[in-house]
């Protein structure tokens, strides 16, 4: 949680009044949960993303039957868990970014907009980070992948039957 801005002298040809400083706290604070709700959602939406994923691929490690099938249905099968694999770790990466690195940086954001609309004396403009491209990236990747490996193993179902 950030600390109000209790140190900040402002420029001494713009006295601050009790009002204005009422009204960078309450946007502070308005900014500041709104980001988190938005990436507390992100991140929860992954968190049950991941336990799927990563309950499905232990079952399949560990209840894959070892009797000789075609070439092509082992093929199958082991490419599903090696991109079940990659779908894992990229959704931990971006799982990480959006909880610990993205925070950081909302929060370096929130706070330099803060000290800036405090020493203008004006009103307090949208501030936050985008993220960045290579984290998007992965995570379509990563989705990419999980859904493949779906596809696969529908398929490895299928030839299975038949």
């Amino acid at each position: 949680m950030t600390q109000p801005m209790k140190n900040l002298t402002p420029y001494p040809s713009h006295p601050m009044t009790k009002e204005y400083m009422d009204y960078i706290n309450q946007r502070q604070e308005t900014l500041s949960g709104l980001t988190r709700q938005e990436n507390d959602a992100r991140c929860t939406w992954l968190r049950h993303v991941l336990l799927v994923i990563s309950t499905l691929f232990g079952i399949l490690i560990s209840l894959h039957n070892t009797s000789p099938h075609i070439l092509f249905s082992r093929l199958c099968f082991s490419l599903s868990n090696i991109l079940l694999a990659v779908g894992i770790t990229g959704l931990l990466w971006v799982l990480y970014n959006y909880s610990a690195k993205n925070a950081t940086g909302v929060r370096n954001a929130y706070r330099n907009e803060l000290i800036a609309a405090y020493k203008e004396q004006r009103e307090m403009a949208p501030a936050g980070t985008n993220i960045s491209k290579s984290v998007l990236l992965v995570e379509k990747i990563a989705y990419g992948c999980i859904g493949t490996a779906f596809l696969l193993l529908a398929v490895f179902s299928l030839m299975a039957i038949f």
